[in-house]
Formats: C-alpha cells, structure tokens, sequence
C-alpha cells in the first residue's frame, strides 16, 4: 500500500470496503494511524461477514472505539461503519 506523500500528519484515514484486500490490514491500520495528528480519527467501513469481524475486533482491541453504526442496505447486507481515536480521547 502507498504511503501518504503529505508531510503533514493526517486528520482521518478512511479505509471503505478494502481492508479485507490487503495481506496484512491491521498492520497497515496501524502504520497509517501512527501518521494521525492529535485528535485524528481512523475510519472503517465494512460488510459484516466473518474476516470482516475479525479484523473489526482486533482494531477495536488496539484502538479506543468513538463510534459504531451498523447499517442495513436495501438486500439486507448489514455494513458496519467504526471509527477509532487513535490517541484514546474520545469525545465527551
């Protein structure tokens, strides 16, 4: 996977529908996470099926969870949407 060209550290990384792709998606997670600025948030969107959940319970075993959604579409495929705060301050 590509790193970031910005110099800058990064307000959110949003991984939609992909991390399922890669050969080592919580590693990646977490190199690009390292490149958060404070307060930055990393997002994940996935279909709910068994890899999907099993990387979703790794993450959320590393990262604080701020917020999870899971969401229903029209053929009935449940996605869910987590984002993580990385730096562990979750909002009040």
């Amino acid at each position: 996977m590509p790193t970031p060209t910005s110099t800058e550290p990064l307000d959110a990384v949003v991984f939609n529908e992909m991390l399922y792709y890669l050969p080592r998606p919580v590693r990646t997670v977490r190199r690009l996470a390292g490149q958060l600025a404070p307060g930055g948030v990393v997002i994940v969107s996935t279909f709910r099926a068994w890899n999907t959940e099993r990387i979703r319970r790794q993450l959320s075993a590393m990262f604080p969870v701020a917020e999870l959604r899971h969401v229903v579409g029209s053929s009935g495929i449940t996605w869910t949407v987590t984002v993580y705060r990385p730096d562990g301050q979750l909002p009040s």
